[in-house]
């Protein structure tokens, strides 16, 4: 059996290394869900939450949160990613990807872009 992530030789090779390796992956995890957890979340929601761990939400509005009990009541939450415009520095290319949940369920992703000047404010991209 092929498992995500793990090359069948090295399983098959170093197995006592590979079942290290897993559980220090499943208690760092664990580690890492326990504040949202602890707030209600769980399912999709959680699973997002915990492979971005340390990127700060957005809420609707534009409001920054990485508080749990916020994200927990949040039925869209947002990721804003931003990279220079290669043809005028002056500018960011804004990625904004929006989540919405049905309860802890990820119900819709959707994704857009704009260009706005390094100086400019953004809040108006999450509506």
């Amino acid at each position: 059996m092929v498992e995500k992530g793990i090359c069948p030789a090295l399983a098959e090779h170093v197995p006592a290394w590979v079942a290290t390796a897993r559980a220090s992956y499943r208690a760092r995890r664990a580690k890492e869900a326990a504040p949202f957890v602890a707030a209600g979340i769980t399912g999709e929601k959680l699973d997002l939450l915990v492979t971005y761990v340390g990127v700060s939400w957005r809420l609707p509005g534009g409001e920054k949160t990485d508080a749990p009990a916020r994200l927990a009541k949040a039925p869209v939450l947002y990721q804003l990613l931003d990279s220079q415009d290669k043809d005028d520095p002056r500018y960011l290319i804004y990625t904004v990807r929006r989540y919405q949940f049905s309860g802890d369920r990820i119900a819709r992703v959707s994704e857009s872009q704009a260009r706005r000047h390094y100086q400019a404010a953004v809040s108006d991209l999450f509506k």
